[in-house]
């Protein structure tokens, strides 16, 4: 075991003399999206076969950013909570012109695809654990699927079920709560709970699914107004950044 699993992340801030380079960042028409997302990529610490880094491809804006907030508020719960991914370090590096990018180190879990594979019935396992017995058997009559886990974990979010109907694990409930907390913070985040933003994780209390990822900001975290799927800017030039927005100082861990 990992001594940071038994504390809180770590946060760490890098200093960078140099300005972020909005305008070469602008002239990037296509971002290559084989180890994450648009927003962010991961890849496999080649050192430690149990962790996994993620960084964050633009600069952030902590107090608009839906996976921050997220790891913030469930950070002091990541132990007690099975449900939680386990974050130790979340490094930020700051810009001389005042934009900040942070990335996460943080455990290795499986893809769903990838548990899939090894494990033989994975999707009704979970289910059996999380679901009270009459919403599991609703879900059987109709094919149990994946989809009606993460269906129903974002319903949770949205406060649009009774969840002690649906779920009969208390950590499962409790997470979502926590989880409703950061959604309801900010109007530009949405529920995000899909196959890739849910992960397993094996130890010695059998096969565990984590949420990993279960909000996103819509774009809103974007400190540089910069949007990847156009590639334009808007917004801060090279020279100027809303420190306010984008300070660790006024936001930290």
């Amino acid at each position: 075991m990992k001594i940071n699993e038994i504390i809180e992340p770590i946060h760490v801030e890098r200093p960078i003399s140099k300005p972020y380079n909005i305008e070469k960042m602008g002239q990037r028409q296509k971002i290559d999206t084989t180890n994450g997302g648009a927003y962010a990529r991961g890849t496999p610490d080649p050192l430690d076969t149990h962790m996994y880094r993620k960084k964050i491809r633009m600069p952030s804006n902590l107090k608009n950013d839906a996976y921050y907030q997220y790891i913030k508020a469930c950070s002091p719960f990541m132990k007690s909570n099975p449900y939680f991914p386990r974050v130790y370090e979340v490094v930020f590096k700051r810009y001389s012109n005042g934009l900040v990018k942070p990335a996460y180190n943080m455990e290795k879990l499986m893809t769903i695809s990838e548990a899939n594979s090894e494990i033989e019935n994975l999707i009704e396992i979970i289910a059996e654990k999380i679901y009270t017995e009459k919403a599991l058997a609703y879900h059987r009559l109709g094919g149990l699927m994946l989809w009606n886990i993460t269906s129903d974990i974002e319903k949770g979010i949205e406060e649009r079920i009774n969840m002690y109907e649906i779920f009969s694990d208390e950590k499962l409930i409790q997470a979502i709560q926590l989880i409703q907390e950061v959604y309801n913070s900010n109007s530009a985040f949405s529920t995000d709970v899909h196959e890739g933003n849910i992960m397993i994780r094996l130890g010695p209390t059998g096969i565990q699914l984590v949420l990993t990822d279960p909000l996103q900001d819509n774009g809103s975290s974007i400190a540089a107004g910069y949007n990847p799927f156009s590639g334009s800017t808007v917004g801060y030039t090279n020279d100027t950044a809303d420190d306010d927005n984008d300070s660790i100082e006024d936001d930290p861990f």
